[in-house]
């Protein structure tokens, strides 16, 4: 079979965009009220248009970015609310080819990347679909900071990826090869070569430094990547058989810079604009203290297979190479860990906060694709009942529906809310389980029933193809 190539690839994604784009231009009608937290950013477009000085209620008030480019781009649409789409909409372009190039790095199989970009094109909840919903979100352009930040952090790291994971013996190897090479220059290459490096590593950090700085701007929990760069190189060493901390490698200075950013930028959000609380009696401690008393387990766990789907199921069962991948990658993980935690602190949308970190389940989704790849395509039913629920779980070619519908509705759960007259609120955990507990409950066993069966069978199928190659193995001896 002929290698698709780059361009073809990237033509084929480009291809699924488009398709996506037109299916939301035609069948997906935006919300009627601006969201939940929407109408503070169209409040703050409509100050800066005016030139009027920038004032709301905390945190909203601080993320200033996203309005500023609608603003912006307002003398040219004559519409703020035309202006929210299309720059959201160029965030989710964005985004869209920062995945490809992330997934590129670090999943090997060409058609494995196709099947992760196809997921995250089709998701409901994801920037491409949500754009056409909710055009006055500020979540569009975070993940474009996200993606910038993974791969500038991939870059410092030296662009090693999960193709070739070298273990500590590799890279003490490595580093003799090196030496010795450097052995047979002379004092002055030697030197050349560190200056150059040293320079690259500066540019690269200063580079990841203003982006955080500039991403705070559009929202503020991007500054988590001011802490994560201190973990680029894997500071922790970890001793084995018992598993403990050995010792702490203390970061190069150079490596605070983007703390410094991070820290740089929420000064500045705070300076541009001027907090007026009246009514909404928000405090940061105070929302950590609710929900981490009042957040309920299952709805927690439900929103993992809202955000991400039955496909799930895969990066568990590939558990140990999901894990290897991460160890050589301890910022990934500070990362991963800080959105753990935040969506069960955050506040009340815990499936938005986990679908922040899609492009490392993306990762390990397609690498779990890539390495089963060979008894997966033999287990054409398996694929179909995966396939079949994902895409039931991702509501493909079901349009977003409305908030607040005051009427009883007539609906009934199947991996998601169907019916005449599901609500926006019926699709998320806490509002579900707030209001209808007898739908929240039935989608959670749905879940947790088809995860755990899914899972026996993938066990299954996998343990067969494994005794058939043994046997085949055997007997050609």
């Amino acid at each position: 079979m002929r290698a698709i190539s780059n361009r073809s690839e990237f033509a084929i994604i480009t291809l699924m965009f488009v398709l996506v784009t037109l299916w939301s231009l035609a069948f997906q009608a935006q919300n009627n009220v601006n969201g939940y937290d929407g109408m503070f950013y169209v409040n703050m477009g409509q100050q800066l248009v005016q030139g009027e000085p920038v004032t709301g209620p905390i945190p909203w008030i601080y993320r200033v970015g996203t309005p500023f480019l609608a603003a912006l781009l307002t003398p040219i649409t004559r519409d703020l609310l035309v202006s929210f789409k299309w720059v959201n909409v160029g965030a989710s372009l964005l985004t869209t080819v920062l995945l490809w190039l992330y997934l590129r790095r670090h999943v090997d199989k060409v058609y494995a990347r196709l099947v992760v970009m196809f997921l995250y094109l089709t998701q409901w909840h994801a920037p491409v679909r949500f754009a056409y919903f909710y055009p006055t979100s500020i979540d569009f352009w975070l993940m474009v900071f996200v993606l910038a930040a993974l791969l500038l952090s991939d870059e410092i790291r030296g662009g090693r990826t999960a193709k070739t994971p070298r273990t500590p013996r590799e890279d003490k190897e490595r580093e003799e090869k090196t030496r010795a090479e450097l052995n047979h220059r002379d004092t002055e290459s030697a030197e050349k070569i560190e200056v150059e490096s040293t320079r690259e590593q500066f540019v690269l950090i200063g580079l990841l430094s203003v982006v955080i700085f500039v991403g705070v701007l559009f929202r503020e929990v991007v500054a988590v990547f001011g802490v994560t760069a201190l973990f680029i190189h894997n500071p922790i060493v970890f001793a084995t058989n018992p598993t403990f901390i050995q010792r702490l490698k203390l970061p190069h200075p150079l490596y605070f810079l983007p703390l410094v950013g991070a820290a740089a930028g929420v000064l500045v959000s705070h300076a541009l604009v001027t907090v007026n609380q009246t009514g909404y009696p928000y405090t940061f401690d105070g929302t950590v203290y609710l929900w981490l008393y009042d957040k309920r387990l299952m709805p927690y766990l439900l929103a993992w297979f809202v955000a991400f789907g039955p496909m799930l199921v895969l990066v568990l069962y590939n558990w140990r190479r999901s894990m290897a991948w991460l160890a050589q990658r301890q910022d990934v993980v500070v990362f991963v860990l800080a959105l753990v935690v935040l969506a069960w602190v955050g506040g009340t949308d815990t499936e938005r906060f986990l679908y922040w970190g899609m492009p490392i389940f993306y990762v390990l989704l397609g690498k779990a694709l890539d390495d089963h790849a060979a008894w997966l395509r033999k287990s054409p039913l398996l694929l179909g009942v995966l396939f079949g629920t994902q895409m039931l779980s991702q509501r493909f070619l079901l349009p977003t529906p409305d908030f607040n519908t005051i009427a009883q509705p007539q609906i009934f759960p199947l991996l998601t809310v169907l019916g005449a007259d599901v609500e926006f609120e019926h699709l998320h955990t806490f509002y579900s389980t707030l209001n209808w507990q007898s739908l929240s409950f039935a989608l959670t066993m749905q879940y947790f029933v088809l995860a755990a069966a899914l899972l026996v069978w993938v066990s299954w199928r996998a343990g067969r193809y494994r005794t058939s190659n043994e046997q085949r193995a055997m007997s050609n001896e």
